[in-house]
């Protein structure tokens, strides 16, 4: 004859692997990864001081009085 198993041991073992099923789809997901909008802002403000600098040079070597073209 079979053996029957009371349903309490088997609804255990169900219960316990729906818990760790739903605990192993959680991601974490740092924070803070990435350029942040200032440090986006201070290389963009750079690069444009930069590029004014070198337009204005090129302006003025022109009349022979640039740093860089004369």
């Amino acid at each position: 004859m079979a053996i029957s198993r009371g349903r309490s041991a088997e609804s255990k073992t169900a219960k316990v692997t729906k818990t760790t099923r739903r605990t192993e789809t959680v991601a974490v997901q740092p924070e803070g990864e990435g350029l942040g909008f200032f440090a986006g802002m201070a290389i963009a403000t750079s690069v444009l001081l930069l590029l004014a600098f070198v337009m204005i040079d090129k302006y003025r070597g022109g009349y022979g009085e640039g740093i860089f073209f004369k």
